[in-house]
């Protein structure tokens, strides 16, 4: 996926953890899922036929913490200093 938000860093020594400088972040997101169903009478159960994903994306006001120290904020918190 291509985001138009991407910050380009220095992949080595970029400090993106604005609390203990950890390098990389994890960032939340969410997605809608659409399930095609029908019901098969005989095993008594609803019967998933299709799914669809929704999109997914992420800017500059997702929510993103650290795997390190835990902290936890907004990605425009961590912006590194240039």
């Amino acid at each position: 996926m291509t985001n138009t938000h991407a910050l380009t860093l220095d992949h080595q020594s970029s400090p993106l953890c604005p609390n203990c400088g950890a390098p990389s972040l994890q960032v939340s997101t969410q997605t809608t899922v659409h399930y095609d169903l029908t019901y098969d009478p005989q095993a008594k159960e609803l019967i998933v036929t299709g799914e669809h994903y929704g999109d997914s994306d992420w800017d500059l006001a997702s929510e993103a913490n650290c795997p390190i120290c835990s902290w936890r904020g907004t990605l425009e918190d961590c912006q590194p200093q240039v």
